[in-house]
């Protein structure tokens, strides 16, 4: 019978990884923990998960700093075990830069037998961060890729034996670390792991690109995924099943797990091939230089309506409440603006609407 991250722990917590290897579950708790706010402990030299846990949890307002609350309960199971509580972080490096549009963080775990894991972390409620992520769609790389690149060359210095790690946008920066680092450095990669996190763009792929992901990179999305789907997925793909709405399903709690592995499915769902179909059409539709204007122009209307932050967790009645807001402020936007965003919508529309009429028919036969 299928279960989730806490059966997990409960049914496995006693036995550490170097009895029982690393899991593809293990590797996505592990990026799941690059998202607990490090950046609220002064001195983590020589620091333990356990003790990381132990120091995060005295926090006062820990939850104001969590992406989700899921993860404080996540922290408290995680350190109660003897798999993870000892494994220690060797390295932590996190940046905000507003002005260069940049959202950065990762650390390194230390699994037995001096394996260093790099695990990149997602997008957090920053509006910056997901302004980045935008910025993906039509740069061949953002800032925060190069930091990890430079991250990832940074640690191979130290250590011989390396896995690369994350979810979300820390999937990508996994995804594209792994493609662009140094030979010397590729190396020593053992494998690398992208949970739910966007591709490259087709202008970066090379056929060095591609070699190095189909080699090393495994990418792990939902049936019903969506931001894994977005721009070009290279490496091995494994589709993991999930019973929760499509729009939850990015969030790996939602995640099923069969023994110490996700539960798979052979095919995606219809819907996620209609969301992966219809905006790589809307893309390929749009100019780069029309891409930037437009999500500029998303961006100031976001900021407008006094949005600094993000909610990840979507629901959809916040999502309707956000759209109504930002539907109201667009007459604000410059004239110039408004039309940009527009005529962007009014396209993804009429390619939804075409995709959909094209789905449903096909469906009939």
């Amino acid at each position: 019978m299928p279960y989730h991250y806490y059966d997990y722990l409960n049914f496995r917590g006693d036995i550490t990884i170097d009895l029982d290897g690393l899991s593809p579950v293990d590797a996505s708790i592990l990026a799941r923990l690059s998202y607990m706010p490090m950046e609220l402990i002064t001195d983590f030299s020589s620091m333990c998960i356990k003790d990381m846990g132990d120091e995060l949890l005295k926090k006062d307002k820990l939850e104001e700093y969590l992406v989700t609350p899921e993860d404080k309960k996540l922290l408290k199971e995680v350190i109660k075990t003897k798999r993870f509580e000892n494994i220690k972080i060797v390295k932590f490096e996190s940046e905000t830069d507003i002005e260069i549009q940049k959202q950065f963080a990762a650390m390194t775990f230390l699994l037995p037998n001096e394996i260093a894991m790099v695990t990149f972390r997602g997008t957090n409620r920053e509006l910056i961060g997901w302004k980045e992520d935008f910025n993906m769609s039509f740069l061949d790389s953002v800032p925060s890729q190069l930091s990890a690149l430079n991250y990832l060359e940074k640690v191979a210095k130290e250590y011989d034996h390396i896995i690369i790690n994350g979810h979300s946008k820390g999937g990508n920066l996994s995804l594209y670390s792994l493609t662009k680092c140094k030979s010397e450095v590729y190396e020593k990669v053992i494998k690398a792991f992208n949970f739910d996190g966007p591709g490259l763009t087709e202008d970066s792929l090379t056929e060095e690109v591609r070699n190095r992901a189909k080699e090393k990179m495994t990418n792990y999305i939902p049936q019903s995924s969506i931001v894994g789907t977005l721009l070009e997925r290279e490496g091995k793909v494994k589709i993991v099943s999930s019973k929760e709405d499509p729009i939850k399903q990015h969030d790996m709690y939602n995640w099923q797990i069969s023994g110490r592995d996700f539960l798979y499915l052979d095919h995606l769902s219809k819907e996620s091939e209609f969301a992966e179909f219809t905006l790589k059409q809307w893309i390929s539709k749009i100019s780069s230089e029309n891409r930037e204007l437009f999500f500029e122009a998303v961006y100031d209307l976001f900021e407008q309506i006094g949005k600094t932050e993000f909610n990840p967790n979507l629901t959809n009645r916040n999502v309707i409440k956000t759209l109504g807001k930002l539907t109201i402020s667009l007459k604000d936007l410059p004239s110039d603006q408004r039309k940009i965003v527009i005529d962007g919508v009014t396209e993804l529309l009429k390619i939804a609407s075409r995709n959909y009429v094209e789905m449903r028919n096909e469906n009939r036969k």
